[in-house]
């Protein structure tokens, strides 16, 4: 018996498997046999299983099997993805299928798997899905092993019955309401297209505050807005400013987009205008020290989060606006930035360009 949270490689090896082997098949009963492929199956539609004896099976229906082709699937078992008739077995392996009927939004499922591999893919085994996207004829089907995703191929056949998207998933403690329920979510409706037009119309809202309230050194630079899912429970959705310099510069507001006020805008620009200001004298250090190569460009300076350990929660970050544009690093906080250390790092950037960010203490 495995410990507490401890996984199951046995239960790992047949959620993975693209072909599964039932061997010793004479020394049990036919109903010994039914109930070990429904636990088999429960745990992995995706596999076919082959019973055999002392392991005599054909090699040739092992190799070349083309393992992991959803496409191939579907033209021999068009139910494949089927929600019907699903299996409760172990409580923390299970799958889950989703069949949703119309189109569905493709930067929104695009969206949803993003989040969905990067807050849950070590506990996703496999995932498969034929997705029906709002705006093309073709079916897209995609596929995912813990948190490698990957779109394989276009289905260029219409279903008699009308468009629809299935997904089936495989993983350990899924939660299959939430699944289910945020995978409805990406069907195209009114309401949607609503919501998406309210969106757009504030991302361009947000943009132009973004764009009056630039530092004045950067008067006149256009700028973007995003949303970001982030796996922080204090703060699962940021929006994203970009303004669009040679390296360009983000302003994180920790709000929904629709959330995002006049003021937020004003707050972040603020704490750049900050940074601009603290980190003048360093600017102006760096400015003198340009390589021949890059002299006369445009230099900026930043505070970035510490990615080393320093001491220092910060460190200064210097970006040549060049084409392509360098970028270096100094461990230590804006004010303590000397001359030497400005020197040391554009030394060490002459030598690799814009390939790398070379970094003193």
């Amino acid at each position: 018996e495995k410990p507490e949270g401890a996984e199951s490689e046995a239960v790992e090896q047949v959620a993975f498997a693209d072909r599964l082997l039932l061997n010793k098949v004479d020394l049990v009963s036919e109903a010994d046999l039914g109930r070990v492929e429904a636990r088999l199956r429960a745990i992995n539609r995706f596999a076919p299983i082959q019973r055999c004896e002392q392991a005599a099976v054909d090699v040739g229906s092992l190799l070349d099997i083309r393992g992991f082709d959803l496409e191939r699937t579907l033209e021999m078992d068009p139910e494949f993805l089927s929600t019907d008739g699903e299996h409760a077995h172990d409580a923390s392996v299970s799958s889950v299928g989703m069949n949703e009927e119309g189109e569905v939004d493709f930067e929104l499922v695009q969206d949803w798997v993003h989040t969905l591999l990067q807050t849950q893919g070590a506990r996703l085994y496999r995932m498969k899905g034929v997705l029906s996207i709002a705006g093309r004829r073709e079916q897209l089907v995609f596929q995912a092993v813990h948190m490698v995703f990957k779109w394989t191929s276009e289905l260029r056949r219409e279903e008699e019955t009308g468009r629809r998207s299935r997904v089936v998933v495989i993983g350990k403690d899924l939660d299959h309401a939430q699944l289910r329920a945020d995978f409805a979510a990406c069907v195209l409706s009114p309401a949607l297209t609503a919501r998406k037009a309210a969106l757009a119309a504030k991302a361009e809202q947000v943009c132009r505050w973004a764009r009056e309230l630039l530092p004045t050194a950067f008067a006149g630079e256009a700028a973007t807005v995003c949303e970001v899912r982030r796996s922080k429970p204090e703060c699962p959705i940021e929006t994203v400013i970009k303004v669009m310099l040679r390296k360009p510069k983000e302003l994180t507001v920790c709000k929904p987009l629709v959330a995002v006020t006049r003021e937020d805008i004003a707050g972040v620009m603020r704490s750049w205008n900050d940074v601009l200001r603290r980190g003048a004298t360093v600017r102006a250090l760096a400015e003198q020290a340009l390589p021949q190569a890059v002299r006369g460009e445009r230099v900026i300076v930043d505070e970035d989060e510490a990615q080393h350990v320093t001491g220092d929660d910060f460190e200064t970050a210097i970006h040549v606006l060049c084409s392509p544009p360098w970028s270096m690093k100094v461990l230590r906080r804006l004010e303590e930035v000397t001359q030497q250390n400005v020197k040391e790092v554009m030394a060490l950037a002459s030598l690799c360009g814009s390939h790398g960010v070379p970094s003193v203490r």
